[in-house]
């Protein structure tokens, strides 16, 4: 029997390290733009490529399903290393940016079991009215005529949503105010500058990081002994929930814990629900032959009226739609795990700590998975039925979200009540171009000037510049 011989890590194909920055100066050009890295990456080298080549230990991407599988099924080997930095040991910082994306083996497994009960099918259901309430005073206060900067106002909307189920906060100064500032400390953590310096010095972006979780974790401290003070079998708002939770196998959350879980959930939860609606408005907005379908259908089964919960499983079309606008603009782009022992990748002999990358946007456009990759078909769901592994626009295995079924419901209410009163047109000649930091959001937003409804969507497709292009097929 011949023994398989596995060549070291070092041997991966990658490209060499930049000329005087050396492997920072590829880091930087990745995160700039992550997506044309690994396009380049792929194209060039593979399905198994390094970030920068014969860096020890240096990241590695493993592209498409046969690795999605190979790492998202193996949690105890593929360490989940979170996607905050965690500043120094006794910090704020550190304790804040404790929730289930840094946890991995038994804690993550008792967190998620109390952290899932808010987002269980009996509960998703309560979530309804106060969504589409929100949903209602956002649209009620748009204007015919009126050019808007969509993501944005979705971006106002999901803060709003998520504080409110979270918190139960409705003062909406005071819920933005809270959201503002937990998403203020979030982009400095994740911030470029912040990783690349982590100097505790007045000016640096890293001393404001650690400032901004110390904020972060007195106002949350405050409002949990507030909910904790007023609690009521009633409130169903997930601090609520989890204030209640605990079983003979599981304590309940210490306060501390009860921070780094709220944080994190916030964190996981508005951003990427508007990302994703921005992103699907602007294709629907671009293919008026799909929009019309979308149009005709949310009339038959609505007539102009906000839908009730029972009617949201009756929007197939939409559905179809939803799917393939985050089959295409995936929310996370990418992600990574760390080893916890040896393994073999591929032809390679991966040492324990190594760090290993996949990626649900170069999945999902994959020809070899899906027939023209970069065009917006939603009727291609009629007759596809990828694996979890092939279409993972909420993850798979252990760390997957837990929110996909409420995502879907706040993203049916909110396009339904949209679409019914207004048609969208992008700004002609607007630069729609990709920013990745944790998750594929629009880099200059997304402006679009509304119409009262009149069912005139070819008026709605405008020539538009950027690396859209790259993406998606608009022709």
């Amino acid at each position: 029997m011949t023994q398989k011989v596995l060549m070291p890590a070092k041997s991966i194909p990658g490209p060499a390290p930049m000329p005087i920055l050396g492997s920072k100066g590829n880091l930087i050009n990745f995160m700039r733009d992550p997506i044309g890295y690994m396009i380049m990456l792929r194209r060039e080298y593979g399905d198994v490529a390094a970030l920068v080549r014969e860096v020890p230990r240096g990241m590695v991407f493993a592209f498409g399903p046969r690795y999605n599988q190979q790492i998202l099924s193996e949690a105890d080997t593929y360490l989940n290393a979170g996607i905050t930095q965690p500043g120094p040991r006794e910090s704020a910082n550190n304790r804040i940016g404790v929730g289930l994306l840094s946890m991995n083996g038994e804690a993550h497994k008792r967190v998620r079991r109390l952290v899932s009960m808010p987002f269980h099918y009996k509960t998703v259901p309560t979530y309804h009215q106060p969504v589409a309430a929100l949903v209602k005073e956002m649209v009620d206060g748009w204007t015919d005529g009126q050019v808007i900067d969509i993501w944005q106002e979705l971006t106002q909307l999901t803060k709003r949503i998520s504080i409110k189920m979270l918190l139960g906060l409705s003062d909406v100064n005071t819920a933005l105010s809270v959201a503002d500032l937990m998403e203020e400390w979030f982009s400095v953590n994740i911030s470029f500058p912040a990783r690349l310096m982590p100097v505790d010095l007045p000016g640096f972006p890293y001393q404001r990081m650690l400032k901004l979780a110390e904020r972060v974790e007195v106002r949350l401290l405050d409002l949990i002994k507030q909910k904790r003070e007023s609690l009521s079998e009633n409130d169903q708002d997930v601090l609520s929930l989890l204030l209640r939770a605990g079983d003979d196998e599981s304590a309940p959350f210490t306060d501390a814990e009860l921070v780094g879980q709220v944080n994190f959930l916030f964190a996981a939860s508005y951003e990427t629900t508007a990302n994703s609606m921005s992103w699907i408005l602007f294709l629907l907005s671009q293919h008026p032959e799909i929009m019309t379908s979308v149009h005709e259908h949310l009339q038959e089964v609505l007539d102009g009226r906000i839908p009730a919960y029972e009617d949201l499983e009756k929007l197939t079309v939409l559905e179809r739609v939803m799917k393939e606008g985050l089959r295409l603009f995936a929310p996370p782009v990418y992600a990574y795990r760390v080893l916890s022992k040896d393994i073999e990748l591929d032809r390679y002999e991966m040492p324990q700590g190594s760090t290993i990358a996949f990626s649900h946007y170069m999945t999902h456009h994959m020809p070899e998975i899906y027939e023209e990759p970069e065009r917006f078909n939603p009727d291609r769901w009629l007759t596809i039925k990828p694996t979890n592994f092939e279409y993972l626009p909420f993850g798979a295995g252990a760390h997957a979200c837990l929110g996909g079924s409420l995502a879907y419901l706040i993203m049916k209410i909110t396009f339904s009540t949209i679409l019914s009163r207004y048609r969208l047109t992008v700004v002609p000649n607007s630069l729609i171009e990709r920013k990745v930091l944790v998750t594929l959001q629009p880099r200059h937003g997304i402006p679009m000037q509304l119409t009262k409804q009149d069912g005139k969507f070819a008026m709605s497709k405008v020539p538009v510049r950027g690396n859209v292009h790259e993406m998606v097929k608009l022709g």
